[in-house]
């Protein structure tokens, strides 16, 4: 943990300053004069929250059997509507092929 007097921001993140949490530090800093001390302010933070080192977080992830089922149903429903539309794409290049006068269906439509 920060000890939280060193920055009024500090002060003001608190509890959110641990090593559980995820940080993004973004720091503008000017190079006009009148700004410097805000700018050391800025560095100064900004090194602060470089010392701070989170937690790395491991997921348990695994596959159970209704998710495994929702996805091969999925999976197959997509190879069915691949093979529906391939069947015919095929019948229009069947269709251009022989012509109208000649046409004899090749491809089941099920």
């Amino acid at each position: 943990m920060v000890n939280k007097r060193m920055n009024v921001l500090i002060y003001y993140l608190a509890g959110d300053l641990s090593n559980e949490s995820y940080m993004r530090f973004l720091g503008h800093i000017k190079v006009q004069k009148e700004d410097f001390s805000i700018t050391m302010s800025t560095l100064k933070f900004g090194n602060v929250l470089k010392m701070l080192h989170p937690k790395k977080h491991t997921v348990q992830a695994g596959i159970n059997e209704e998710f495994k089922l929702t996805w091969l149903q999925n999976k197959l429903e997509s190879i069915k509507n691949g093979e529906h539309l391939d069947s015919a794409l095929l019948a229009q290049a069947w269709e251009k092929r022989i012509g109208p006068e000649k046409k004899t269906s090749f491809i089941s439509y099920s």
